[in-house]
């Protein structure tokens, strides 16, 4: 980062940066909330690539949508939901979907579940919320 240039702005430069002499560089950009912002998720597929990003922001109104569609029933292999615009300064519906991470902690012991929401331009038939990560990741510093 710049001095004084916030983490989407610096994200934006990044990303044009790439594209510019690479063009297609990845297929789907998958960020942490803070990447969470229109400008940044437009220019992804402006350019032609897939984003995948974590949703915290218990303000935003696409969050606050997905945890009243996610807690009325339980998790099945089509846990998600696709057309939902209650991201308006985006411009277009999205897909959410509440992910379950399991992973160890070295620091506690034991397997360890946490949920997280995403949203992500990839459709239904792109990425099945049946896919499952056959790996599992370890927590923690030695």
């Amino acid at each position: 980062m710049k001095p004084g240039e916030g983490e989407v702005a610096a994200g934006i430069r990044l990303i044009e940066q790439l594209y510019t002499p690479f063009k297609h560089f990845a297929g789907v950009v998958v960020v942490d909330a803070a990447y969470a912002a229109a400008p940044f998720l437009r220019l992804i597929e402006e350019i032609g690539l897939h984003f995948v990003v974590r949703l915290k922001d218990v303000r935003m109104e696409i969050y606050k949508d997905a945890h009243g569609l996610f807690s009325k029933r339980e998790p099945d292999a089509q846990w998600g939901e696709e057309g939902l615009e209650s991201w308006g300064s985006l411009g277009r519906p999205l897909r959410l979907m509440f992910v379950e991470e399991t992973f160890y902690d070295k620091r506690t012991p034991g397997r360890r579940v946490r949920g997280i929401t995403v949203a992500t331009s990839l459709s239904r038939n792109q990425a099945p919320a049946s896919t499952r990560s056959t790996g599992s990741f370890v927590r923690g510093g030695s």
